[in-house]
């Protein structure tokens, strides 16, 4: 990153913000992007795990950028203080207008509340990779306008079931799901959704390198596909 980054007040476009770690790189302190009110479009926040004082993510206020619609959280090395990270995403929590999420390397046991409730209402897109510490996926059935949804990395996921849809009528925008990389998943059950099943818009499924997943799980009516991909 640029020495002067935390200077230029009126950047707009900044497509990513790399977090440094300790004193020497106090110039590049996640607070800097407080100081950048007026991003546009996309960012992408990276290292993460660099992150010391978890006061310093308040700072950020990504609450107050209106103008980010596409977010990137991502960490790269292994969680050491669970209940950090935790307090590191709660802290990062953006606008509502955001449309697109992805969640990388994040080492929690579970999604603050914002993830799931709160601005996250809006998106569009979401995409959740090598969050390792989770026994279940989080419930994502719920949010109203999804189209795309990818979720990787989950290595102690053995079974999605109803926690994962949420409610009667799940997924109803989307169009796109993706599952990589889950090697422990062996189990996917579906709650009674009604007239349309669980999925009635998704165009598109990808099941790239779940080994033990037992094939007669899969979803039996998903009358708007038209393309399905296994690996």
């Amino acid at each position: 990153m640029p020495q002067q980054i935390g200077d230029m007040r009126e950047l707009r476009t900044l497509s990513a913000f790399v977090v440094g770690k300790g004193k020497d790189h106090d110039w590049c302190n996640i607070r800097k992007l407080g100081q950048l009110h007026n991003i546009h479009g996309g960012l992408r926040i990276s290292r993460l795990e660099n992150v010391i004082d978890t006061g310093d993510v308040l700072e950020v206020n990504l609450k107050e950028k209106k103008h980010i619609i596409g977010l990137t959280l991502h960490w790269r090395n292994e969680a050491e203080d669970l209940q950090k990270e935790r307090e590191v995403l709660e802290g990062l929590e953006p606008k509502k207008n955001v449309e697109i999420l992805a969640i990388q390397g994040y080492g929690g046991t579970g999604f603050p509340n914002w993830v799931q409730f709160g601005p996250c209402s809006q998106l569009v897109q979401l995409f959740l990779y090598n969050c390792g510490n989770f026994a279940e996926l989080p419930s994502l059935g719920h949010l109203p306008n999804l189209k795309g949804l990818g979720i990787g990395g989950f290595g102690l996921v053995e079974r999605i079931g109803d926690e994962f849809c949420s409610v009667r009528n799940p997924f109803r925008c989307l169009e796109g799901l993706t599952f990589l990389y889950m090697p422990n998943w062996k189990e996917w059950s579906f709650v009674d959704a009604g007239e349309g099943g669980v999925f009635p818009l998704l165009q598109s499924l990808r099941l790239y390198e779940c080994p033990k997943l037992n094939g007669g799980c899969l979803p039996d009516y998903i009358p708007s596909l038209v393309k399905l991909y296994i690996y």
